[in-house]
């Protein structure tokens, strides 16, 4: 499911900027979403060196944006040292959600059970 959602925003974002290169892209939503990337993909190896150079700094950047995205986001107990992918895991009581960067370096370890 993570790679689909990543592979729908890097093409959502993209296009624009294909359109904005002066290239023509499109996306037919009857395919399936790896058939849509590889179509890409083909795109993007027939754009000039600069050009795909450019697209590949911007796919980096959406790529970095979105490890930094709410999926880095865990719950942590009132009580206890562990965090967690959810709040439901081990009956936590009051659970609150931070980064697990935060998480990690208030001492946090993560749950073997729900596996963050």
């Amino acid at each position: 499911m993570k790679r689909a959602a990543t592979l729908a925003l890097i093409l959502l974002l993209a296009i624009p900027t294909a359109l904005a290169v002066g290239g023509s892209f499109s996306i037919n939503s009857g395919q399936s979403l790896d058939s849509q990337f590889v179509a890409f993909r083909a795109y993007l190896d027939e754009l000039p060196a600069q050009d795909r150079a450019d697209w590949l700094v911007e796919l980096a950047s959406i790529c970095q944006e979105r490890k930094e995205g709410p999926e880095d986001l865990v719950w942590i107990p009132e009580s206890g040292k562990k965090y967690h992918s959810n709040a439901n895991c081990s009956n936590m009581r009051n659970p609150r959600q931070i980064p697990r960067q935060e998480a990690a370096e208030l001492g946090f370890e993560p749950c073997k059970r729900c596996k963050p």
